[in-house]
C-alpha cells in the first residue's frame, strides 16, 4: 500500500528517508511528493519512492492517505481543495491550534493540566 508523504521542497530530506525506512518495515511504501507532481486530470502522482538506497521516481494513482503539511494550505489552495475531495487527508486545513495555545488550555483544565509541558 502507498501512502502520500506531501511537501514544498523539490528533493526528500532526511526525515522523508527515515519516514519511508519505517514504513518499508511496517510493509508500506512512502512516496514522496511535491505538489508539482500531483496530475489532476489524470489522477495520478509523478512521486518518489526510497529504493535501494536512492529516491527512484515512479507514476501511481492518488495515494489513499496523503500527510500534509499544513502551510500547503496557505500556498496551493486549489491543489489541496481538490485533494481532499480526492482522498484522506492527514491534516484538512490550515490553522490548527498552535502549541502557546495548546499548552494554555491544557493548564486550565484540571484533568488534563498534567500532560501540559513545564517551560
Amino acid at each position: 500500500m502507498y501512502i502520500g508523504y506531501i511537501r514544498k521542497a523539490n528533493k526528500p530530506g532526511k526525515k522523508a528517508k527515515v519516514f519511508a525506512i519505517m514504513c518499508k518495515n511496517e510493509g508500506l511504501e512512502l512516496i514522496y511528493i511535491n505538489p508539482k507532481d500531483v496530475d489532476r486530470k489524470r489522477n495520478v502522482v509523478n512521486g518518489r519512492i526510497y529504493l535501494n538506497n536512492e529516491w527512484v521516481r515512479i507514476e501511481i494513482s492518488i495515494p489513499k492517505f496523503i500527510d500534509v503539511n499544513p502551510y500547503l494550505f496557505l500556498s496551493h489552495k486549489k491543489l489541496m481543495s481538490y485533494l481532499k475531495r480526492t482522498t484522506k487527508l492527514s491534516i484538512d486545513q490550515f490553522g490548527i491550534i498552535s502549541k502557546y495555545d495548546l499548552q494554555k488550555k491544557l493548564l486550565e483544565n484540571k484533568k488534563l493540566s498534567e500532560f501540559a509541558i513545564p517551560t
